[in-house]
């Protein structure tokens, strides 16, 4: 299955980083501040990740030489791949939004739709979530946060 596949390599490969992702020096630490940066260093960083995704789909594996930056949405990515097959919340992929994956495409053609089409659609939502997750409490979508004394 092309899930499992992902999530091996995001197990193994991915996950090596050899430095800090720059996210954690972005100050102010503030939800809007992390977005900005993210959609900066995202675009700056989208030709090499499309590149090591497509070396996924075909079975090269992650390149050796791909930078920290683009190692880290290239994670990004293949949690949103595991989004959208379900994996993330297993029990509401009965009813998810979206369909599945045509049955017409090859292992091949699938991974890199995940990673490479699927991500265009939805890269701006999760790296807002990703951004809220970090960086929270979570103003843009009027929660208020749960302890009084943080900021918002």
């Amino acid at each position: 299955m092309v899930g499992d596949k992902l999530q091996n390599i995001a197990e193994s490969s991915v996950r090596q980083f050899t430095q800090q992702p720059k996210y954690l020096s972005v100050k102010p630490a503030t939800w809007e501040a992390l977005t900005r940066h993210y959609f900066a260093e995202e675009l700056a960083s989208r030709d090499e990740v499309d590149s090591a995704a497509r070396s996924i789909a075909a079975d090269s594996g992650v390149p050796s030489d791909i930078s920290n930056d683009a190692r880290y949405y290239l994670l990004l990515r293949i949690q949103c791949a595991h989004d959208f097959l379900g994996m993330v919340f297993p029990p509401q992929s009965d009813s998810s939004p979206f369909s599945d994956i045509p049955e017409s495409l090859t292992d091949r053609q699938a991974t890199e739709w995940l990673l490479v089409n699927l991500w265009v659609r939805r890269f701006d939502h999760w790296l807002k979530i990703t951004a809220a997750g970090v960086a929270g409490p979570f103003a843009f979508y009027g929660i208020d946060p749960a302890d009084s004394d943080l900021e918002t």
